[in-house]
């Protein structure tokens, strides 16, 4: 299994719905160095900061093609808790319903989630300033 390192970033912050765009990077590293694939800055709309890099996710996902330990570098703290504490498994053995018995937020996005991830693993979830960074923001037009 691969290791790689998954970089997300989001114009859009917050929970209030707004329009923005998003890129992620992938990065596995070889002998010669860090190889990258990016789909480049994609326009979203009405949606939360939190959606915004979960769609991110799946995007990346399905440039996948081999199953891979996954590094995730994500800025939203509600993304990340439902990746470092496995909350997609729940959600997905309970119909996408949380623990009040309401649909989870971006139930839709969730369920691809749990598609995509099916061959690859997560290993690791932080937030942190990393030398793609600065080239993402500009990406976005940030």
């Amino acid at each position: 299994m691969d290791n790689v390192d998954l970089y997300i970033y989001s114009t859009v912050k917050g929970m209030a719905l707004k329009n923005g765009k998003h890129i992620y990077i992938i990065e596995k590293l070889t002998g010669k160095g860090p190889a990258t694939l990016t789909g480049g800055a994609k326009e979203v709309k009405d949606v939360t900061g939190y959606q915004s890099e979960l769609m991110a996710i799946n995007e990346a996902l399905k440039r996948m093609t081999k199953p891979c330990s996954i590094k995730v570098h994500a800025a939203n703290v509600t993304l990340r808790a439902a990746l470092q504490n496995g909350w997609y498994k729940t959600w997905a053995d309970n119909d996408y319903r949380n623990s009040s018995g309401e649909e989870v937020v971006c139930a839709d996005d969730w369920k691809e989630f749990n598609e995509l991830i099916k061959e690859h693993c997560i290993s690791d979830v932080v937030n942190d300033r990393h030398s793609y960074s600065s080239w993402m923001e500009s990406e976005c037009g940030k």
